[in-house]
């Protein structure tokens, strides 16, 4: 479920606001607004309401996913758990970037990373032979 703290983040990621909400849950808009205020006290924010408002915000996520990358006939769907979610959001927010921005750029970071990556001599640097020791020649 998401939390009461993320529903207005999530809600702007998908373009939706409070009424759209209301509207959805079947729930009606002064609840909403005071389960989604700072500081709400607990008695407005009912497991059950935030069940119903998670599942309103995740249905329409859902119906808006679009292939995060595509490359000709190529195309990348993430479902990520909502944790995941979470801290891809909490990510995104500290780059001041979208979501699917900021997975596409990290991924991007990522492979670009790993085609630079040049590994190690005859896979590993033990197999190669000691170096010997040579003198300096007298006069030299």
């Amino acid at each position: 479920m998401i939390a009461f703290e993320n529903m207005d983040e999530r809600l702007k990621a998908i373009s939706k606001d409070r009424n759209w909400l209301a509207e959805v849950s079947g729930k009606k808009p002064d609840t909403i607004r005071g389960a989604l205020a700072p500081n709400a006290p607990l008695f407005k924010r009912s497991e059950s309401l935030q069940k119903a408002l998670s599942e309103a915000i995740e249905r329409e996520e859902t119906s808006q996913a679009v292939p995060a990358v595509v490359f000709e006939s190529h195309q990348l769907v993430l479902r990520p758990s909502d944790e995941d979610y979470n801290r891809w959001n909490d990510a995104a927010n500290l780059a001041n970037k979208r979501v699917t921005d900021w997975v596409v750029d990290t991924l991007n970071m990522i492979g670009a990373e790993k085609a630079n990556h040049s590994p190690p001599i005859a896979g590993n640097l033990e197999s190669l032979p000691t170096p010997r020791k040579t003198r300096a020649k007298k006069g030299a």
